[in-house]
């Protein structure tokens, strides 16, 4: 757990460093990973940046559900982190556990290169296909991410309207 933590910050810090560096056209590296606006409180978070998770086989469907259940909540997922208010970055294991699939996601969404607005977690040990498991966890971590963004809006005196895409049918 405080590897998996640790892990994250390292990432963070690499990403802080490779934007501190000289940013001219001929040393500008391919995709700044460091939202251009920094937000400074989480409501102040609308649209997201979701950075690559550590390389495992279902990662890309991770970040697919997760960018989903975000957008069902109201908020804007972006394809570039200069577009973005916060990067969310994130860690994700599965595991077979006496028959049982064990999903394990971490995700810690920051607004520059040190300021952490928010942290969730989810750990599940369910029967099923991963590809179920993965959805559960990813609507999880979207609900929490979005009480926790009422919870700063009201906190701060912001208006909080519930925005849900219309689905089209």
């Amino acid at each position: 757990m405080k590897r998996t933590i640790f892990l994250l910050v390292l990432l963070a810090i690499y990403i802080f460093c490779a934007n501190a560096q000289d940013t001219s056209p001929a040393k500008k590296p391919p995709a700044a990973l460091t939202p251009t606006k920094e937000a400074k409180h989480l409501s102040d978070v609308h649209r997201i940046f979701l950075a690559d998770f550590t390389r495992s086989e279902h990662s890309e469907l991770f970040r697919s559900l997760l960018s989903e259940k975000l957008t069902s909540k109201g908020f804007t997922v972006v394809k570039t982190a200069e577009t973005a208010d916060a990067m969310l970055i994130g860690n994700l294991s599965i595991d077979d556990e006496q028959g049982r699939n064990r999903v394990k996601a971490s995700v810690m969404l920051f607004a520059g290169p040190a300021k952490e607005l928010w942290e969730g977690k989810s750990d599940l040990r369910q029967n099923g296909s991963i590809e179920q498991i993965l959805a559960v966890a990813a609507e999880g971590l979207a609900e929490r991410f979005s009480v926790a963004w009422k919870k700063d809006a009201k906190k701060r005196g912001v208006k909080v309207v519930d925005i849900a895409p219309s689905v089209n049918h």
